[in-house]
């Protein structure tokens, strides 16, 4: 029998009136949470891909750059940078989601972070 591992993905919040870029609602269209994974169970080794959508809110055009880190070791796993984003729209990783990396021995908390 194959153990497998919990993923869990919390957001990190950014203060309002400081960012101009929130995360967005993805498809499909009753779906609430911002940022989804593939599954939430993996078995070691297994990788991860999640996906994500990013929506400017300001007033202006803008980048946003978003950061992904295991909240256990502190260690940034990946970086992105969309390209500019004008007001109201929004950006999404490709449909095959973004790839995370291994899943490790042990539960995995990810946790996202979104700037302008």
């Amino acid at each position: 029998m194959v153990e497998t591992k919990t993923l869990t993905i919390p957001l990190t919040e950014v203060p309002p009136g400081v960012a101009n870029m929130r995360f967005d609602a993805y498809a499909p269209p009753l779906e609430l949470r911002e940022i989804l994974a593939k599954q939430t169970e993996y078995e070691e080794g297994e990788i991860v891909y999640v996906k994500y959508r990013v929506k400017n809110i300001g007033d202006g055009a803008g980048i946003a750059t978003i950061e992904i880190k295991d909240v256990d070791t502190g260690a940034v796993l990946q970086t992105y940078t969309t390209t500019s984003i004008d007001p109201g729209w929004s950006w999404k990783t490709a449909d095959a989601g973004v790839r995370i990396g291994a899943m490790p021995n042990r539960d995995w908390s990810l946790s996202f972070k979104v700037t302008p």
